[in-house]
């Protein structure tokens, strides 16, 4: 068990928190900022484990909190996974539709191998979940076009058509099966997600 950012405080702000999966089931996401500004809480909450040298392995919006001022926080954080070590005697969890699919183990074949990309895709599922209304499903890889990143409804209403293309290359960059093409560390996707949120619809 490894504690990488300290106890969670004990006054009660966390306790009295919500989880993400609370705050989309209550709509607490009114418009496209608020969106990008979620996305970016995460990721840097995530930037401190990462620096150093751990994997959290399971990022979901059942693993992300919400204390009452808006902190934001990764429960399951002491469990955390060291970057190039043994993941044979230890396995990382598997989060459907949230999980990046070099965590599918398969006892035939040699592991692939685990690096800050991993849990770059979690955030991207997140991401994706806010805008589409649902999680990455298989087979969503062989038709890119039927996540419907449309300007036409939801968060995307009123967007140009240019910015809605621009939003399906940042999350089929993100949500990439290949590890190597999506974004490198979660400074690069922050940065990206900035500018997405000044140019997006407000």
């Amino acid at each position: 068990m490894v504690n990488l950012t300290g106890p969670l405080p004990d006054n009660g702000v966390f306790s009295n928190g919500k989880t993400l999966s609370n705050r989309i089931d209550d709509g607490e996401f009114t418009n496209f900022a608020s969106v990008c500004g979620c996305i970016i809480k995460i990721l840097d909450a995530l930037k401190p484990i990462h620096e150093k040298g751990f994997l959290h392995l399971g990022i979901s919006p059942d693993t992300v909190r919400f204390s009452d001022t808006g902190t934001v926080w990764l429960t399951g954080h002491t469990d955390a996974f060291r970057i190039g070590g043994d993941f044979q005697s230890r396995t990382p969890p598997f989060w459907p539709g949230y999980s990046a699919g070099e965590l599918i183990r398969n006892p035939n074949t040699k592991p692939l191998p685990l690096h800050y990309a991993t849990d770059l895709y979690s955030i991207a599922a997140i991401f994706f979940r806010l805008l589409v209304g649902r999680a990455p499903k298989e087979g969503d890889w062989s038709n890119f076009r039927q996540w419907r990143i449309t300007n036409q409804t939801g968060y995307l209403k009123g967007a140009s058509n240019l910015f809605a293309e621009t939003m399906y290359v940042f999350l089929r960059k993100s949500l990439s099966l290949t590890a190597a093409r999506r974004f490198s560390d979660a400074g690069e996707m922050r940065k990206e997600l900035e500018t997405l949120r000044r140019q997006g619809p407000k």
